[in-house]
């Protein structure tokens, strides 16, 4: 079962998943848009909240990882541990090598590094990560790897 918290107005930005509940009581999906931000001004102006009654965001979990093509290799307990189903070429190495991640879902502890097919490993982002949007995020912006239907480009 999915797990879910309240964002505060700070969380939102362009491309940020959330939940907004409507009036049936059905939790509709949507990703915050450079238009709204009138929505975002006006809770700040007028003092309004987001109330857990009303928006939500789903914590990281193994379907938000496995859908950057990342697929999970073992679990236990509250540690996930997932491997890239492509292979890089190594840079200035050339041998091949895939991303790994390992999160921790209790503590958003966030661990990702190369793994070359000769054994040696690379730390390349430890940090918290408390959902998909900025996993995204983490990955595009700080590890430059940009995922796009499908395809993984490196910059």
């Amino acid at each position: 079962m999915s797990r879910y918290y309240t964002p505060t107005i700070h969380d939102f930005h362009v491309g940020f998943e959330y939940e907004c509940k409507l009036n049936n009581g059905e939790w509709d999906n949507l990703i915050f848009q450079p238009n709204e931000y009138n929505f975002v001004h006006k809770f700040k102006e007028e003092s309004y909240f987001i109330d857990e009654n009303n928006v939500r965001v789903k914590y990281l979990d193994i379907e938000d990882i496995e859908s950057f093509d990342f697929k999970l290799i073992e679990e236990e307990e509250e540690f996930l541990l997932f491997e890239s189903y492509k292979t890089f070429l190594g840079a200035g190495t050339g041998d091949d090598r895939k991303l790994v991640i390992s999160y921790n879902t209790r503590s958003e502890e966030l661990w990702i590094w190369w793994r070359e097919n000769r054994g040696t490993e690379t730390t390349i982002y430890e940090g918290f990560c408390k959902n998909k949007s900025e996993f995204r995020k983490i990955l595009k912006d700080q590890i430059r790897i940009i995922h796009l239907h499908y395809e993984w480009k490196t910059s």
